[in-house]
């Protein structure tokens, strides 16, 4: 408001607050229930913020707030995808001359399963639960959901020799990304298959390719923590276990809560490990710089500290 002031805009600032839960609300001097609005975008990292739990609305507001709804009035589950080539918005950025914007029926009244008496079948609410996820994070839940006997898991490949160890510290120096790491030590599993035989992996890396070097890197991080046959006093309260892989999960009461296993028991990474530190600045900037309590938050969803 203070720069519209200086733009010599009127200014009449009315001092009363407004109720989220409130049916009609006046914006721009114009009645708008947001509770019938359906709100799109074609930025699928913006919704993940959105789909958030509302524990988290303070970081929220900090990392979107200025882009839309800076007030708080919608809630996330009246945003919804559009794609890039069916949201209006996105005329002017791709360069539409204003000749063509007027003649544009799509600009004038949005996209064209608006009209329809039924929404698209591609046209996506936001899911918390999964669109948080990378797309290898995505399907590994889904396999972990359905608990995949042993026998149908890929086996774990042998990197090299008895200094792998010295090799993968090398591997984490190498990049301060996280993903980027896994992706290449994929690439090094995947050369180290297709000089072993015949028939040969090409193409993008698969989410097997993907999930089994970050388990090399796990237990590698891991071996600092359990080299001894007694369980450290730092992670006793975390009741670890060992599941599948050898990997050291944390326990406890949440083994019967109904959320998906990856979250209610993630794997243990040492505090001051190199991996650790690497995912948490990994994502730090996936999620834009989130603040403390939201990036704790996301971590915990993959890993117990």
């Amino acid at each position: 408001m203070k720069q519209w002031k200086k733009e010599n805009f009127n200014v009449h600032p009315v001092h009363e607050t407004v109720s989220l839960d409130a049916s009609g609300t006046k914006v721009l001097e114009l009645s708008w229930n947001t509770n019938e609005a359906y709100l799109t975008t074609d930025t699928k990292s913006l919704l993940e913020f959105v789909s958030l739990d509302k524990n988290t609305k303070c970081f929220i507001l900090q990392a979107v707030g200025k882009i839309f709804d800076p007030l708080g009035l919608t809630d996330y589950h009246s945003w919804y995808h559009c794609a890039g080539k069916e949201n209006p918005a996105d005329f002017l950025s791709r360069g539409l001359s204003a000749e063509c914007l007027v003649s544009n029926s799509r600009w004038w009244t949005g996209a064209e399963f608006l009209s329809d008496s039924e929404f698209p079948e591609n046209f996506q609410q936001v899911v918390p639960e999964l669109d948080y996820l990378t797309e290898h994070e995505k399907e590994t839940v889904v396999q972990e959901r359905t608990k995949l006997p042993e026998a149908d898991r890929s086996e774990e490949t042998v990197l090299l020799n008895s200094d792998s160890s010295s090799i993968l510290d090398e591997l984490l120096e190498l990049s301060n990304n996280y993903f980027t790491v896994i992706n290449i030590l994929s690439y090094i599993f995947r050369f180290n298959y297709n000089c072993r035989n015949k028939s040969k992996k090409v193409g993008p890396l698969t989410v097997a390719e993907i999930k089994e070097p970050e388990i090399k890197l796990i237990k590698h991080a891991q071996r600092s923590l359990f080299d001894k046959k007694e369980i450290p006093s730092s992670i006793s309260n975390l009741f670890p276990f060992v599941y599948g892989k050898g990997i050291f999960r944390v326990g406890g009461r949440l083994e019967n809560a109904s959320v998906p296993y990856l979250h209610k028991q993630p794997a243990i990474l040492p505090k001051g490990s190199k991996l650790s530190k690497l995912y948490f600045n990994s994502l730090h900037t996936r999620l834009f710089y989130v603040g403390l309590l939201g990036l704790l938050n996301a971590v915990r969803k993959k890993f117990g500290l």
